[in-house]
């Protein structure tokens, strides 16, 4: 393999970010980590494997992390997790820590299952759980109605359910979207009246035929643009409905593209949205594309929202205390506003440095240039 400066191509274009710890000393936010059970959902997923890598690494004395995690296309789930932990964005994390794999215990369910498809001894395995992350979540743009309500807002329901009853539980971290709540001019920090209430949706599925959810789905979503935007629109009343006085809170990015600095800088796993734009007009497939150009392109880098999402589970549980006496019915919290007591945090670029899609085009110009100039000096050196 090539090198140069003692480096290969690899580790020069996408170089590991070595972050010192003055003093030697462990931050509060570490601290709070310490000991702690934590139980991930989406882990395989872009966003929640660098939660999983960020959280092990830098609180280091976490005691387990509970992975869910689903057999796909005939594939067990330990050779998925095998396949997933080989990713090289785990590899300073298996350098700076040994026995880390030890710490991962791997939790049989899928969210498109009822009640997560976990087996009894499963959820009695993860009722010690201190901390949620609920990033799973299908992604995909105008996926059956059926399939996504089921995965995105029954199974957001189920978690929450189970959550009740973790006595331990200091925090539930629901992973939603800045664009759940497109159809309003303006997106502020609190939560909205959803489209349909939450049982009435999933009873909707329940009980239609395919043919049927087909023809009303244009009907079902109004104003919104898609499958994914309506049910994460509606996940976050959920998670207002279900909480039950559990510290929760909401994280709302943007457009989440590769990392900024962490892991590894530039990681990325997928060719969704803007990043697949950009490696289509690289790799000269993508010519031209119509679109309004002043429209603002509100980008996130990926390793800014995993610090946001953990900082977020540490703040809730630390100024967050479960209330007594909240009146419940069928596993619903009847108390809360909709507007009301779970925090919400909108994740975005564009309020203290936005980025028209113009000027983004002329950036990543020059980036497509500049990359492959500089991979070829370095393969040829």
């Amino acid at each position: 393999m090539s090198s140069f400066n003692g480096q290969t191509y690899q580790e020069e274009l996408f170089p590991m970010v070595e972050e010192p710890n003055y003093y030697n000393q462990r931050g509060e936010i570490a601290k709070f980590y310490s000991g702690k059970k934590i139980l991930i959902t989406g882990g395989l997923g872009f966003v929640g494997r660098l939660i999983m890598e960020k959280l092990l690494r830098c609180c280091p004395e976490i005691k387990t992390i509970y992975l869910l995690i689903r057999e796909k296309k005939k594939t067990s789930s330990q050779i998925r997790f095998q396949e997933y932990f080989n990713d090289t964005i785990f590899d300073r994390l298996k350098r700076e820590q040994k026995d880390v794999e030890k710490k991962i215990v791997l939790i049989e369910g899928d969210m498109g299952e009822l009640n997560i498809g976990l087996s009894e001894k499963d959820r009695e395995l993860i009722k010690d759980t201190d901390l949620i992350f609920h990033s799973a979540a299908s992604v995909r743009f105008m996926d059956n109605i059926r399939y996504i309500v089921n995965t995105n807002i029954r199974g957001t329901r189920d978690l929450l359910l189970l959550a009740q009853e973790m006595s331990n539980l200091k925090a539930f971290v629901y992973v939603s979207t800045a664009y759940s709540q497109c159809v309003h001019n303006k997106i502020e920090e609190k939560l909205y009246k959803p489209p349909i209430k939450t049982d009435d949706i999933i009873k909707l599925t329940e009980i239609l035929s395919e043919d049927l959810l087909d023809l009303i789905t244009p009907k079902l979503l109004g104003d919104w643009p898609n499958t994914y935007a309506y049910t994460k629109a509606i996940c976050e009343d959920t998670v207002r409905q279900y909480s039950n006085g559990i510290p929760t809170c909401i994280v709302r990015p943007s457009i989440v593209v590769s990392t900024a600095k962490e892991p590894i800088a530039g990681w990325i796993n997928n060719l969704y949205g803007l990043t697949g734009v950009a490696f289509g007009a690289m790799m000269g497939v993508l010519h031209t594309m119509h679109c309004n150009d002043t429209v603002t392109s509100d980008i996130v880098p990926a390793d800014y929202v995993v610090n946001n999402i953990i900082v977020a589970a540490w703040d809730v549980a630390q100024k967050r205390t479960m209330p007594q006496n909240i009146p419940i019915s069928n596993g619903i919290n009847k108390s809360k506003p909709v507007d009301q007591e779970i925090p919400v945090y909108n994740l975005v670029s564009s309020v203290q440095n936005r980025i028209i899609l113009s000027d983004l085009a002329e950036k990543s110009t020059l980036a497509f240039f500049f990359i492959p100039q500089k991979l070829f000096r370095l393969r040829t050196y």
